[in-house]
């Protein structure tokens, strides 16, 4: 006969549990992060692909905040262009406040990110 305690059951029962909700928390966790290098990247590179202009850099992040599955309004999307006369530079900087659902059937539990890239050129 099968001798099975209630304790082992239980502890099998908590690996279960903590294993389900490390593969939903990694998931989100790895789409922040690429969506973090995606910003940086893009800002990074923005005065040599498309210019520095705040309407198309715009929308390339938006885009990527859905496919990343990641929510981003307009308002927490901060794009800021400017000249520094005592430099003699051009500034683009960018600042992203973004969430994502972290949701574990049960429970679903909101996480906010931050991120911000800037270039001078």
């Amino acid at each position: 006969m099968i001798n099975i305690s209630l304790k082992r059951v239980v502890v099998w029962a908590g690996f279960g549990v903590a294993l389900y909700a490390g593969i939903h928390c990694y998931k989100v966790y790895s789409h922040a992060t690429q969506f973090d290098v995606f910003v940086k990247n893009e800002v990074k590179y923005a005065p040599t692909q498309d210019g520095t202009e705040v309407g198309p850099l715009r929308e390339k992040i938006m885009d990527a905040s859905r496919e990343f599955q990641m929510t981003l309004d307009s308002g927490d999307l901060q794009i800021e262009k400017k000249y520094e006369y005592y430099q003699e530079r051009h500034t683009l900087q960018v600042n992203a406040t973004y969430s994502a659902i972290l949701d574990l059937n049960l429970i679903k539990y909101p996480l906010v990110f931050h991120t911000s890239a800037a270039v001078s050129y």
